[in-house]
C-alpha cells in the first residue's frame, strides 16, 4: 500500500495526495481535494499552470507551494507543476537554498 499525504497550501489543509512515481525530484501523485474554497482556488490555478514555464523559470511569483504530510509527519516540501485530475505533478525542494527561498517560515 502506498503512503497517503495530506496537503497543505497557504498552511490551510486542502486536500491529500498518493505518491504514484517519482522520477529524481518529481512527483506524480494521485490527487484527491477537499470540498473548500481554498481547494477549489488552489485546483484553479493548478490546472491552469503553463508547466513549460513552471519548469524554465521556478521563481515565478505564482508558482504554488504545498508541504506534504505523512501520518509520521514526515514533510515533503514541493512546487506544484500541473494539475490534471486526478493526476498531480509536483517537484520535490530539497536543496537548503531553495527550501530558504521558497519555505523561509519552516
Amino acid at each position: 500500500m502506498k503512503d497517503s499525504y495530506k496537503v497543505y497550501w497557504n498552511n490551510v489543509l486542502i486536500g491529500e495526495v498518493v505518491i504514484t512515481g517519482v522520477d529524481m525530484w518529481y512527483l506524480d501523485c494521485t490527487w484527491n481535494g477537499y470540498d473548500n474554497d481554498d481547494c477549489k482556488t488552489f485546483e484553479k490555478q493548478a490546472a491552469t499552470q503553463i508547466l513549460k514555464e513552471v519548469i524554465q523559470n521556478p521563481d515565478l511569483s505564482k508558482v504554488l507551494k504545498v508541504v506534504l504530510v505523512n501520518a509520521n509527519n514526515g514533510k515533503i516540501y514541493c512546487l506544484v507543476m500541473k494539475l490534471e485530475k486526478p493526476d498531480l505533478f509536483m517537484r520535490q525542494v530539497v536543496a537548503e537554498e531553495t527550501l530558504q527561498k521558497f519555505f523561509p517560515d519552516r
